[in-house]
């Protein structure tokens, strides 16, 4: 899943931390940040000011309650 333009990285984070298992973002380059570690939600806010970074990566959440809670940030 990608995540959609214009969204709001912040809320977006605060989001995540609500989600039950672990939600990931993968890079074209394969490197993945676990969005519910400290270190990686400060690496991703640095990133998120690279648009092709966030455009060409990927989210994964590792069930379906999470894409639910996620819905309004994402998009298959």
């Amino acid at each position: 899943m990608k995540l959609r333009e214009g969204i709001e990285y912040a809320k977006f984070l605060d989001t995540v931390k609500k989600c039950s298992r672990d939600v990931l973002f993968e890079t074209l380059d394969g490197d993945q940040l676990n969005l519910n570690s400290t270190l990686s939600r400060f690496l991703f806010s640095t990133v998120s000011g690279h648009e092709g970074i966030i455009r060409s990566g990927m989210v994964i959440c590792q069930c379906e309650e999470d894409k639910e809670l996620l819905k309004e940030f994402i998009t298959e």
